[in-house]
């Protein structure tokens, strides 16, 4: 392993990718905060296309591209 912080996973001599091990400096908070904005926004534009691509969708169908691009983000 190269220079850096010993990694916390087991088994612990196994290699890591990047060879590096960098702690997370964020707080839970921070983390929780950034993802839930960033989805928003996604979400925010997806149902903007989706009205603008087809006004006569009913709220069903709209909610449904919202998942189904909710999906894709989070999986």
């Amino acid at each position: 392993m190269a220079t850096g912080q010993p990694h916390p996973y087991y088994p612990p001599g196994a290699h890591l990718s990047g060879g590096v091990f960098t702690p997370n400096t964020w707080d839970v908070f921070s983390l929780i905060l950034t993802f839930v904005l960033g989805l928003t926004a996604i979400l925010a534009l997806t149902w903007a296309l989706v009205t603008t691509a087809n006004p006569k969708l009913n709220r069903s169908d709209q909610c449904l591209s919202l998942w189904f691009v909710m999906s894709k983000c989070i999986g």
